[in-house]
């Protein structure tokens, strides 16, 4: 390929040198806690808007009383999964697939 090429269309010459898309065998996850309760934020005007937001938040705040505390050991188990493997090579599949540079 060209520098001018490369210049371009850097993301399709890189993916372009790619025989298939790259897929994972093993994935090893593991954390003790969140750094920080999950939060909804929405950048909204109007109150209606508003409402909607608060409401999320609110049921946002729910969810991190009844499984914050759970939430690590359960994504870590999806991860490590093989459901957990499938969709990361899915999403892998889907993004870093052989393309054609320009």
């Amino acid at each position: 390929y060209t520098l001018a090429q490369w210049l371009v269309d850097t993301l399709n010459c890189g993916l372009s040198l790619l025989e298939e898309a790259p897929t994972l065998e093993e994935v090893n996850i593991s954390f003790e806690s969140l750094s920080k309760p999950l939060s909804y934020t929405a950048d909204t005007e109007g109150e209606l808007e508003q409402d909607i937001s608060d409401f999320f938040n609110a049921m946002v705040k729910i969810f991190n009383v009844l499984f914050e505390e759970h939430l690590p050991g359960a994504i870590a188990r999806l991860a490590t999964s093989e459901q957990g493997l499938d969709i990361a090579n899915a999403l892998l599949k889907k993004q870093a697939s052989p393309a054609q540079c320009i």
